[in-house]
């Protein structure tokens, strides 16, 4: 099978580690992939050929059997040259939109946004959710009703393992002798929300916080910081092109999220045994149960103080737990057969 992936971009995120996860299981399975991408932002390691092109390279795609979009950019070169390819087009939507577009534009941008999106998805074959709380979300939604649902997965790359500026880890070292280590890895917008970690430093003097990512909102977090008095127990450690070794630095790692369509950063937090505690959403409920992940209630910071003091009394015992529900259900192996099941269904 010819396999084209369309990506705005090589670089660091979640829809490129899903990537990276599908597209070594597809080489592996003797599958011809070739990523294709329009913007020159890189980061990613891929296992495959990977081709930068604009939005009127369509004939780069015309011999390949399926062509896999990811993100608005790509959907709308599918939906424009959809008539040209014989093959089978597939688009995967990996957040809630109409609330995460909200979030950057406000809820009537974000739903303006939403419907010019949601007509590029149109001509596709197949339109993929990520979980079947998100499929049900969207049936009702979207104007194309060919739906589907496929678990994410995540891989961790041990291509390049981050160095920690030397100062820094003095810091986090002597923080660690002293408080709790909260983590979190991120790219910093508002709808992660991490202010109420901020908020949690402010009542309860046991924790520190340390910050992998950057973002939009990273001033505006700094700056509640040192509203709150907690800024000297905040390490904002910006962008690595691979965080998840910092995982190491954390003794809980904190996913508050508003929204999330699929949690990779908890799937990676997992692989490598870390005790977690995550916003009580639909996605959390679906893929876990309360004795492999602590949930708590956004906004509410008793909640999520609470949260961290269950993982605080068995947190070897969470850890171990997240892990191996990781490996015997998230893995990459089985997210790609789900998909090549797809591509086979289409293409037949």
């Amino acid at each position: 099978m010819k396999i084209a992936i369309i990506l705005p971009a090589a670089n660091i995120g979640g829809p490129q580690n899903l990537i990276k996860a599908l597209t070594d299981e597809y080489v592996k399975n003797k599958h011809i992939v070739t990523i294709f991408y329009f913007d020159k932002k890189y980061g990613m390691t891929y296992n495959c050929p990977i081709k930068l092109i604009n939005y009127f390279d369509y004939k780069a795609l015309m011999d390949y059997d399926i062509i896999h979009s990811h993100g608005i950019r790509p959907d709308l070169f599918v939906f424009v040259y959809r008539h040209k390819w014989k093959a089978k087009t597939v688009s995967t939507i990996h957040s809630y939109l109409p609330d995460d577009l909200g979030f950057l534009y406000t809820k009537i941008g974000g739903k303006f946004f939403f419907n010019i999106w949601n007509f590029f998805l149109m001509r596709h074959d197949k339109v993929v959710l990520l979980s079947s709380h998100m499929l049900e979300y969207y049936r009702n939604k979207l104007l194309n009703n060919k739906l589907d649902f496929v678990y994410n997965t995540a891989v961790l790359n041990y291509d390049y393992i981050p160095k920690i500026d030397e100062d820094n880890l003095i810091g986090i070292k002597k923080l660690s002798d002293k408080y709790i280590l909260l983590g979190s890895i991120c790219f910093v917008m508002q709808r992660k929300g991490l202010s109420q970690i901020i908020n949690l430093m402010e009542v309860d003097v046991r924790f520190a916080f340390i910050l992998v990512g950057d973002g939009p909102y990273l001033n505006e977090l700094k700056e509640l910081a040192r509203r709150k008095g907690v800024l000297e127990r905040c390490f904002f450690l910006g962008f690595h092109k691979n965080p998840y070794h910092l995982m190491s630095l954390f003794d809980f790692f904190i996913q508050p999220s508003y929204s999330e369509g699929f949690p990779i950063a908890v799937i990676e937090a997992g692989l490598m045994g870390k005790p977690t505690a995550c916003t009580n959403l639909p996605i959390y409920k679906e893929l876990f149960n309360c004795n492999e992940l602590v949930t708590f209630e956004y906004n509410d910071i008793l909640s999520l103080q609470n949260a961290v003091n269950k993982l605080l009394i068995n947190s070897t015992l969470f850890g171990s737990n997240l892990k191996n529900r990781i490996l015997t259900s998230y893995i990459p192996s089985n997210s790609a057969k789900k998909y090549l099941s797809i591509y086979e269904e289409l293409l037949n």
